[in-house]
């Protein structure tokens, strides 16, 4: 089996991402598709830390960048973040080396709680997320039936009361069907993703034909994401159909 320094291809490990990718060797992955702490003081467990202060946050989030850019062997890196953000973040990625190459929105239609009055102005029910390139341009793929390429992509969030995919494990948790249409029009035979949560990405990346690793911080989620992925349908007239 190919292995990625020490970790084997379709695997998900336990781990905080700098240390995993510290261990892995330049150049091997070749999409990043993944969905980092926003900062806003969510949950995610007690081994991560989602209130940084602002400096410290954007300082962690520039090594990120970088050592993904080690990392990515050449292509595309897709990652979510939330629109007060975009002004803060895209200069880093940028300055680790990424270019940027356009912003696509996810709008997922659905309140993310029980009730529908909104505190703010108004109702963000929309993410940006950055497409960025390390490298040449590669041409897109259209080979996935049921994909489409509209930058903006409208899939329900994921709820703990639905059921099969969209089933919500995990407080930050996007829809496969965004991921699968992600992945399925990019080109990249492995798929990385260091905030992998409850697997979301590897089960999209298996329902398109393509191999994964990621790593989680929090073990809760990555035994969550095993029992998901292997789940997931395998049958060959399944991949790249959208329920």
């Amino acid at each position: 089996m190919a292995k990625l320094g020490p970790y084997d291809l379709n695997t998900i490990v336990v781990g905080d991402c700098l240390q995993v990718m510290a261990q892995m060797p330049d150049s091997c992955v070749d999409l990043v598709v993944t969905d980092p702490p926003y900062n806003t003081g969510k949950d995610y467990g007690p081994q991560a830390n989602d209130r940084r202060d602002p400096a410290e946050f954007l300082a962690w989030y520039f090594d990120l960048a970088s050592e993904l850019y080690r990392v990515h062997g050449g292509g595309y890196l897709y990652v979510s973040c939330n629109c007060p953000q975009i002004w803060d973040l895209r200069p880093l990625w940028e300055r680790a080396g990424w270019h940027f190459e356009m912003m696509l929105i996810w709008h997922g239609p659905n309140y993310a709680c029980s009730s529908n009055v909104i505190k703010g102005p108004w109702a963000l029910l929309y993410e940006p997320i950055f497409m960025l390139r390390k490298g040449p341009r590669l041409p897109m793929l259209n080979e996935v039936r049921g994909i489409n390429s509209d930058a903006v992509q409208r899939w329900p969030r994921p709820q703990s009361n639905y059921q099969g995919d969209q089933h919500r494990m995990h407080p930050t948790q996007k829809p496969v069907q965004l991921y699968k249409a992600l992945i399925g029009r990019t080109p990249g035979n492995l798929v990385f993703d260091p905030f992998i949560g409850s697997g979301t990405s590897a089960k999209a990346a298996k329902y398109v034909g393509r191999d994964f690793f990621g790593c989680d911080i929090n073990p809760h989620y990555v035994r969550q994401a095993l029992r998901s992925i292997d789940g997931a349908h395998q049958n060959e007239a399944q991949l790249g159909l959208f329920s």
